[in-house]
This record gives C-alpha cells, structure tokens and sequence, in this order.
C-alpha cells in the first residue's frame, strides 16, 4: 500500500488514484480531495479526515476506526462494509 502512516498531506489532492489497501493510518489528511479514488480496503484509523472531500470513492471494506471525520463529505460514494 501507500506507505503514508503518520504522513501529513493537509488540503492535498489525491483525485482519481488507485490505492486499494492504502496505509493512511494516522495520518494528518484535513481537507484533503480523494474524489473518485479506489480506496477499498483503505486503512484511515485515528486519521484526521476532517472536511475532508470523498465524493464517489470506493471506500467498501475500509477502516475508519478512530478517525476524526467532521465535517467530510461522502457524496456518492461506495460505503458497503467500512469500519467506523
């Protein structure tokens, strides 16, 4: 996976990636754009999603444990199976 554990990418675009099973845990991610990114399986535990943008994202499977989600959008996105 994307090797971003306790990475900071604040107000970053991230768009249109494929990153099945990515390692986003804790990781500092506050308004960050995923739009339409392969996120399945992604692992977003104690992260910190705040305003964070994931429109039509394929987000089934992954884990948002603990992750710090006020204020994010999930428009259309594909949610089948996410831990929260």
């Amino acid at each position: 996976g994307f090797p971003a554990e306790a990475a900071a990418f604040p107000h970053s675009l991230i768009t249109d990636c494929y990153l099945e099973k990515a390692n986003f845990r804790k990781a500092q991610l506050q308004g960050i754009d995923f739009s339409r990114a392969h996120l399945v399986a992604a692992d977003f535990r104690d992260a910190d999603l705040r305003h964070a943008d994931f429109e039509n994202c394929d987000l089934r499977q992954a884990d948002f444990r603990g992750a710090r989600i006020a204020g994010a959008r999930f428009p259309g996105a594909q949610l089948e199976g996410v831990l929260t």
